[in-house]
């Protein structure tokens, strides 16, 4: 059986095969729309340029736990809406140590805060943070929150990794505190926005 989509929109679309989960095949229709949203307000207009439909995840970096900048399109359904935000947190006019960032849309309002570079570092028996170092401008990755793998015992049984953020950095065993000298210091909050593995957005919101 041949399909033909007839689209009278300016707007992307394709065709994904697949099966349910009782091996039945289904045929999902899918639609792109990209859309200019007025910076000072207003009602949103459409994109001369669309963006093209993905058919695979884009992710930051060729390493297998680097985080998704931009999700696949082709997924079977969609039941809600993804609130993904992808750029940079600006200090303004001056080097600031933190600053916070928010995105606002509708109800929905979350916020985070960006930390310059910090490390861990000895102090007799106990172990400090150093001073943030003041920053102008700092992705907003996942790479740069709490998370990551300790596979520092030889033995495969005795390591692990944050699950939450796999693409993180930071992430200590309780028993292998001495791997602390130098790591980067994250605050752990920042990583609990959602999952920066599998089929992640740079940072997802929602």
């Amino acid at each position: 059986m041949m399909f033909q989509v007839v689209n009278r929109t300016p707007f992307l679309h394709a065709l994904i095969p697949g099966v349910d989960g009782d091996d039945v095949a289904q045929l999902t229709l899918l639609l792109k729309g990209t859309f200019r949203i007025p910076a000072r307000g207003g009602a949103a207009t459409w994109a001369d340029e669309q963006v093209a439909i993905r058919h695979a995840d884009e992710t930051t970096a060729p390493e297998p736990t680097a985080s998704v900048r931009h999700e696949s399109d082709v997924c079977p359904a969609k039941p809600g809406t993804d609130v993904v935000l992808l750029g940079h947190a600006h200090a303004g006019a001056h080097p600031r140590p933190a600053v916070d960032v928010s995105l606002e849309v509708g109800p929905l309002r979350k916020v985070v805060r960006v930390t310059g570079d910090r490390a861990w570092t000895r102090a007799g028996a106990a172990w400090i943070a150093s001073r943030p170092v003041p920053f102008q401008r700092l992705p907003l990755v996942y790479e740069r929150a709490f998370g990551g793998a300790d596979t520092s015992d030889p033995d495969p049984a005795r390591r692990a990794a944050d699950e939450r953020n796999p693409a993180g950095t930071g992430f200590v065993l309780a028993g292998a505190r001495d791997r602390l000298q130098g790591l980067p210091r994250h605050d752990r909050r920042l990583s609990e926005h959602g999952p920066a593995s599998g089929r992640t957005g740079a940072v997802r919101v929602l």
